[in-house]
C-alpha cells in the first residue's frame, strides 16, 4: 500500500466554533490524505489540539512542517479553505459537493468521549422539559462591532454586514446598557414564543461573561409568564456558563456540546460561530435571527436547507 504524503497546512485561527469550521473545510477538501497542521494557543484560543480532539494518524497538529514541504496558507473561512485547496490541489469537486462534505466532516471531528459523555449527562440532568439554550456573546463583540462601525465612519473600512444595516448602526453607537435592553428583549421574545404552546419548558444560559448571563437570566425570569419560568431563578446558580477566555479550552467544548444538546438555540448575536456550529452538530432550531456569515448562506443555497435542518446522516455525495 502506497503511503500518502501528508498535506502540510498552516492551522486553524480565531476562536473554537471559527476553527472548528475551519477543520472540518480541510477534512472535506484532503479526502484520505494526511494532514499536518499548527495549532495556535493563543487568546482567541487558549489550549491544545488535544484538549478538544483526539489526533490520529490522518489528522493531527504538528509542532512545525519541514523544510522541504509547502504549506497551504488559508484563513479560518470554509469557503475561502476550499478555494484554495482546490487550487492547491487540483482538485475536481464541486462547491455543493464540499458543502455536504463539510457537513459530514464536522459531524465526523474526533470529540473525546469524556467531553460527549459530559454533555449528554448534563442534558439529562436537565430533566425532560424542552430546553432553551441561550447563548450570550456580548462583551467582545459589541466592542468589534463598534470598532467596524468607526472604521467606517472615518471611511478606513467598508461597513461590515454581519447586521442588517439599522443594526450596525445600533451597535456602533448605542451604549452599552440599551444593547442589553434590546437584546434581552429579543432573546425573552424568542423564548416565550418557543415555549408559548408547552405546558413545561426551560433554559439554560451560556456566556463568556458572568454578569452578562446573570442580567439575561434575570430579564427571563422577570419578563417570561410563570408557568415558564425555572424554579428559582434568583436563588439556583447558573445551569452552565461558557467561559472560554476563563476556564479551560476542554470546558468551552464540553459548553459547546450541551449547547448542541438543547432543544432550540437563542442567539444574542447571530454572527457567533459558537452558536452557529453548536445548532449544526445537534441538527438545533436557531430562534433568532439566522446568520448573515457567507458559510451559512452558500451551506442553505447548496444543500437546499439550513445545515442545522440535514439528517445526521447527510451523504457527502
Amino acid at each position: 500500500m502506497t503511503v500518502q504524503s501528508p498535506i502540510w497546512w498552516a492551522g486553524p485561527i480565531c476562536g473554537l466554533g471559527n476553527r472548528m469550521m475551519a477543520l472540518a473545510a480541510v477534512r472535506a477538501c484532503a479526502g484520505d490524505t494526511p494532514v499536518r497542521f499548527i495549532w495556535s494557543n493563543d487568546d482567541s484560543c487558549p489550549g491544545e489540539y488535544e484538549d478538544v480532539f483526539i489526533a490520529t494518524d490522518a489528522f493531527a497538529p504538528a509542532e512545525a512542517a519541514p523544510d522541504d514541504v509547502r504549506v497551504i496558507q488559508t484563513g479560518w473561512e470554509p469557503y475561502e479553505i476550499f478555494e484554495v485547496f482546490r487550487k492547491e490541489l487540483g482538485l475536481d469537486v464541486s462547491r455543493a459537493t464540499f458543502s455536504a462534505r463539510l457537513v459530514a466532516a464536522l459531524d465526523g471531528l474526533a470529540f473525546h468521549d469524556a467531553h460527549l459523555g459530559a454533555s449528554k449527562d448534563w442534558r439529562a440532568a436537565q430533566g425532560e422539559a424542552p430546553l432553551v439554550g441561550i447563548h450570550v456573546r456580548r462583551t467582545d463583540r459589541t466592542a468589534q462591532h463598534r470598532r467596524q462601525f468607526r472604521d467606517f465612519l472615518m471611511r478606513k473600512s467598508g461597513l461590515n454586514r454581519e447586521l442588517p444595516l439599522l443594526l450596525t448602526a445600533l451597535y456602533g453607537l448605542a451604549p452599552t446598557s440599551l444593547l442589553r435592553v434590546y437584546e434581552n428583549a429579543h432573546l425573552t421574545s424568542a423564548y416565550r414564543g418557543y415555549c408559548k404552546n408547552l405546558s413545561d419548558c426551560s433554559f439554560a444560559v451560556f456566556a463568556d461573561d458572568e454578569i452578562e448571563a446573570q442580567n439575561v437570566e434575570t430579564a427571563i425570569a422577570r419578563n417570561a409568564p410563570k408557568a415558564l419560568r425555572r424554579k428559582g431563578p434568583d436563588s439556583e446558580p447558573l445551569q452552565h456558563l461558557q467561559r472560554l477566555r476563563r476556564t479551560s479550552l476542554s470546558s468551552a467544548m464540553i459548553d459547546l456540546l450541551c449547547l448542541s444538546k438543547c432543544d432550540a438555540i437563542a442567539q444574542s448575536n447571530r454572527a457567533s460561530t459558537f452558536s452557529l456550529v453548536a445548532a449544526m452538530i445537534g441538527r438545533t432550531p436557531i430562534l433568532t435571527a439566522t446568520s448573515r456569515y457567507p458559510f451559512w448562506l452558500k451551506l442553505e443555497e447548496d444543500l437546499g436547507a439550513a445545515p442545522n435542518a440535514l439528517p445526521l446522516t447527510q451523504s457527502a455525495d
